[in-house]
């Protein structure tokens, strides 16, 4: 057996294509897709999706092939329309046929026809906000601003899982990661996306102690993971410099300047030959 969803070839309805304006969602209960999975999850024209269950239909004919059920087995296909709001034309009616054909002989034995009518309305844009840049450990709070009316606001990670389900929630992220925001109006299922990236700078000069000094001083660092590291010492007045390479598998290096002159310096840390940050330092 195989499923076939596409639209209806009416004469009159011009347009953009449905799957164009709207995302197509084919959702499959434990026994379609147990059949489907028996015959090896083959078809065409689809992505699929972190549910494996549920397929988006990416042409005007999405195909679902060689579904095989027992004899009197039965299932459910739910299909699902969720018109985007980048993507919203000014056409009004759609149509749009689930089929069911017998594989050995091409038969129709059964199907389903949706008629999508779609009304005028103001459209929304989700914002998952600007890209933001943290030091490892930090955390960072992402907000998605209220579109003023009935919604959900789902958060997906780069594998696209869902991780929270709410406007607000509090990130953590050990390396660089791209959230995206999905806001889905419960009025009429209209959707839109944002994606935000959150950087993490994974190397840091954490803390210099004592500060100001007047010989030895302490640089705590993060340079866990780097390849080499070391910290550059400059005199801001003078603009000298001196080197000290640093063992990024400790977090502490103590310095001595107790010949250098008076002054502010400037401590950098680099990295795998890239300054991460810098921290001031006033020599007494």
């Amino acid at each position: 057996m195989e499923l076939i969803g596409d639209k209806n070839n009416t004469p009159n309805e011009f347009g953009e294509e449905l799957f164009e304006e709207a995302e197509i969602s084919i959702e499959m209960d434990d026994v379609i897709f147990d059949a489907w999975e028996l015959g090896n999850k083959t078809g065409t024209n689809f992505i699929t999706t972190n549910n494996p269950k549920k397929l988006i239909a990416t042409d005007t004919l999405t195909l679902i092939d060689n579904i095989q059920l027992a004899a009197n087995e039965l299932g459910t296909v739910n299909v699902s329309f969720n018109f985007l709001t980048k993507k919203l034309s000014n056409k009004r009616n759609y149509t749009y046929h689930l089929i069911q054909r017998d594989l050995s002989n091409g038969d129709i034995i059964g199907g389903e026809t949706y008629e999508i009518r779609k009304q005028p309305r103001p459209a929304f844009d989700a914002d998952a906000g600007e890209d933001k840049e943290i030091d490892r450990s930090e955390s960072i709070t992402l907000q998605a601003p209220d579109i003023n009316e009935d919604a959900i606001y789902n958060w997906y990670d780069t594998e696209d899982n869902l991780i929270h389900t709410g406007k607000t929630f509090i990130v953590s992220p050990d390396f660089t990661q791209q959230y995206k925001l999905e806001v889905i109006s419960n009025l009429d299922g209209l959707k839109d996306y944002d994606e935000m990236e959150v950087t993490v700078n994974p190397y840091r000069i954490e803390t210099l102690t004592p500060n100001p000094t007047s010989a030895q001083f302490t640089v705590n660092y993060i340079a866990t993971n780097a390849n080499s590291a070391y910290l550059m010492v400059v005199n801001q007045n003078t603009g000298d410099t001196n080197n000290y390479i640093i063992d990024t598998e400790n977090d502490s290096r103590v310095i001595d300047l107790s010949g250098f002159a008076s002054g502010l310096y400037s401590i950098i840390l680099i990295c795998d030959g890239d300054i991460q940050n810098s921290k001031n330092l006033l020599k007494q």
